[in-house]
């Protein structure tokens, strides 16, 4: 049903489980334990970063299929970050499943559940399977450049997240509802960095955050915890500075890149960024804290930075957007 501006509330839409398979440094990160599976280098067995993700994303469907027999995926909702998203094509031929790919840069992971909750909520499918990755090497020769070079990163830049994550999202019952979403508006703030996109993106964060409480009418303190995807230490530092010049408290902030990794013990410049940085985070340790009830409602926003290396080199502005769900324990 349609709320507000850009939002919408689900009825009978379910988080039915998560399966994440994650990299070398993120396992060494303080969440290390939580995923489903942890790779040790950036091949994986394979001849190439860019086989090696294909590897993830598959594993990960693969794996939240298997350990879900009794709901039959109808649809694939997949996206990542390499060119023409050639990741998520690649990895579906390997799936008898009607594929959608999408690209919403790191937002994909909550736009892939948005598009799937919809078509739930409609009555168009009963279980899709959303599913994302991004993996460090691939990323970095796309957007700024090859690992190869040896080219130094800049203090401000993020570490993108090597891992793969899937879910299936049902109208068959479980514990965790999704029960609102907002879509996001691109904003421009008019920044030109490709290595400080925490910064780019904390507008967008913001302006999606407001419309979702502004169009369902609620408090501050409805959620136990916002969560942003990838804004990392200085777009962090950024979103809460907007909210306080608003006036507005949250019971409890953080974001993603900055709850997969360490940064003061790990070498990951400001944090984490990459589609699989909220998905990996959210298809994981964040289920399992709402299934252990440490929390009872979250609001997931990811963010996305819509640039590629083509209109930065063509000193064009990063514009970003941000969209949100809201996971809430069935009691």
């Amino acid at each position: 049903m349609k709320k507000g501006k850009s939002s919408m509330a689900f009825a009978n839409v379910y988080f039915i489980d998560g399966y994440t398979i994650a990299g070398k440094t993120e396992k060494e990160g303080p969440i290390g334990n939580y995923f489903d599976k942890t790779i040790d280098d950036y091949y994986y067995g394979t001849k190439s970063f860019e086989k090696c993700e294909q590897k993830m994303m598959t594993e990960a469907i693969e794996g939240v299929i298997n350990r879900n027999q009794e709901t039959a995926p109808e649809f694939l909702i997949a996206g990542d970050l390499i060119d023409h998203n050639g990741i998520s094509n690649y990895v579906a031929k390997k799936f008898d499943i009607p594929l959608l790919g999408i690209y919403s840069a790191c937002a994909s992971s909550v736009y892939s559940m948005i598009i799937s909750a919809n078509f739930i909520d409609a009555g168009n499918a009963e279980t899709v399977v959303c599913a994302v990755s991004s993996h460090n090497c691939t990323s970095e020769r796309v957007f700024r450049y090859p690992v190869e070079y040896g080219f130094p990163k800049a203090d401000c830049s993020t570490f993108t997240v090597t891992a793969g994550a899937a879910a299936l999202i049902s109208s068959k019952k479980s514990n965790i509802r999704v029960t609102r979403a907002t879509v996001g508006k691109v904003i421009d703030p008019k920044t030109m960095n490709p290595n400080d996109l925490g910064r780019s993106m904390a507008p967008a964060a913001l302006d999606t955050f407001f419309c979702h409480m502004e169009d369902f009418n609620l408090d501050d303190d409805y959620y136990d915890l916002v969560v942003t995807g990838d804004l990392s230490e200085i777009g962090s530092e950024i979103f809460k500075l907007g909210l306080k010049h608003e006036g507005r408290k949250l019971r409890e902030y953080n974001d993603c890149g900055l709850i997969v990794y360490d940064t003061k013990k790990q070498a990951v410049k400001r944090g984490g960024s990459g589609c699989g940085c909220c998905g990996v985070v959210a298809f994981s340790y964040l289920i399992k804290k709402l299934l252990e009830k440490k929390y009872k409602k979250i609001l997931v926003i990811a963010t996305g930075a819509l640039l590629n290396k083509g209109m930065t080199n063509q000193k064009e502005t990063i514009p970003s957007v941000a969209h949100a769900v809201a996971l809430e324990v069935e009691l």
